[in-house]
């Protein structure tokens, strides 16, 4: 089964290192492959370094695929974990910088 979305990065402060890591272990719950694409680069939604390699700034346009099993609930549920703020942590780096 293969499922897909394209969201908007939401987080201010783009896809950084605390924002990657919290993701990845979102994802890995996940039996399905996770791709994400930004521009002509894909990468395994699962690595950290390949998320950082993205670059994604706030409002990039990512791809995001999923292929597998629970290919359909990946893809929602990873809608909906961009559509919490607290996931992007721009809060944190708010009051950081107070």
């Amino acid at each position: 089964m293969k499922s897909a979305t394209v969201i908007k990065m939401p987080c201010q402060l783009g896809l950084h290192a605390r924002v990657a890591a919290r993701f990845i272990l979102f994802v890995k719950r996940f039996h399905s492959k996770v791709r994400i694409r930004k521009g002509s680069l894909e990468v395994n939604g699962k690595s950290i370094l390949g998320l950082l390699l993205l670059g994604a700034s706030w409002n990039s346009r990512l791809h995001i695929k999923a292929e597998g099993d629970d290919a359909d609930s990946a893809i929602a549920q990873i809608e909906l974990y961009f559509l919490t703020p607290e996931h992007c942590g721009d809060h944190v780096a708010n009051l950081e910088t107070r």
